[in-house]
């Protein structure tokens, strides 16, 4: 049996994506490349997908087969890591999740400065909602995220990295831009545009609202930041986003932030799993949000 590490690479990638072609984006091969690599691992382990049209689908023996590949490439990650700390470098992979707000606005900008700094290092960001990446984390998908929400499983580490703050905001013809404010009864019949459930900012928002015994009806939810925002723009409704993502738009008058009788302070976190050991990329990516906190 000679199975390589390159097989599992691949098989692992296929199993987050579901998609040959993104496997072999993911680990840069070419999708012929990657489709040799699958044939041979199930050459000498048996069948490990169900097939649906272009999708995979990990069976049984699949799961058991990418879970274990997952820990021997986590292994082979931290003896190369081991090593290159021995002789003074970063060496290594480095898979970061971004909470949505976080992922599209922050950490591109600082993920191209940590490549800057350890280009041995090979990163890659997954962008998703806070439920979705914790569970990743738990999978061994990622190494660690930035969330915009609390955390609650018993496994995973969670500490402050910097604060932000959600907003109320409408398109410039709704009745409550003229004035710029709302009121409380004003904000309990107002018809809201949200993010899904499961992400950071919803769950964020919701717990403000009920803190103040207030229940914010939703019109309708949308799964993307910009989604929301060209749909207040066109006059849809009324969102409560991060001010961060929003800045843009009020400065030119395409959107207007309308003060509300209470404030939406929220705490921008730093997610790993409790047990495992922060190799050189992570801690090195750690400590630089330490430092740009």
């Amino acid at each position: 049996m000679n199975i390589t590490m390159r097989q599992l690479q691949v098989l692992a990638a296929v199993a987050e994506s579901g998609s040959v072609s993104e496997a072999a984006r993911r680990v840069h091969l070419t999708q012929a490349g990657a489709s040799m690599a699958l044939r041979a691992l199930e050459a000498q382990l048996g069948a490990l997908f169900d097939r649906s049209g272009r999708r995979l689908y990990l069976n049984d023996r699949g799961r058991f087969v990418a879970e274990r590949g997952r820990r021997v490439l986590r292994e082979a990650d931290a003896l190369l890591e081991g090593l290159a700390e021995r002789d003074g470098r970063v060496y290594g992979r480095l898979h970061v999740g971004g909470s949505t707000t976080i992922g599209i606005y922050l950490l591109p900008e600082i993920i191209g400065r940590f490549q800057r700094r350890f280009p041995d290092v090979e990163c890659s960001l997954v962008v998703e909602n806070t439920e979705s990446l914790v569970r990743q984390l738990i999978d061994g998908q990622i190494d660690a995220a930035l969330i915009e929400g609390p955390v609650s499983h018993p496994g995973v580490m969670s500490e402050f990295w910097r604060r932000d703050q959600l907003c109320v905001i409408v398109g410039p013809e709704h009745p409550w831009a003229k004035k710029g404010r709302a009121t409380r009864r004003q904000l309990s019949a107002a018809t809201w545009i949200m993010r899904e459930k499961g992400s950071g900012t919803r769950e964020v928002f919701e717990q403000a609202f009920r803190a103040q015994d207030l229940e914010p009806h939703c019109a309708f939810e949308l799964g993307h930041t910009e989604a929301i925002k060209h749909a207040i723009e066109a006059g849809l409704g009324i969102a409560c986003l991060s001010r961060m993502t929003v800045a843009g738009e009020i400065d030119s008058g395409r959107l207007v932030e309308v003060k509300i009788p209470f404030a939406i302070p929220r705490e921008l976190r730093f997610i790993q799993l409790k047990d495992r050991h922060e190799g050189g990329p992570v801690k090195e990516f750690h400590r630089m949000l330490k430092e740009r906190g």
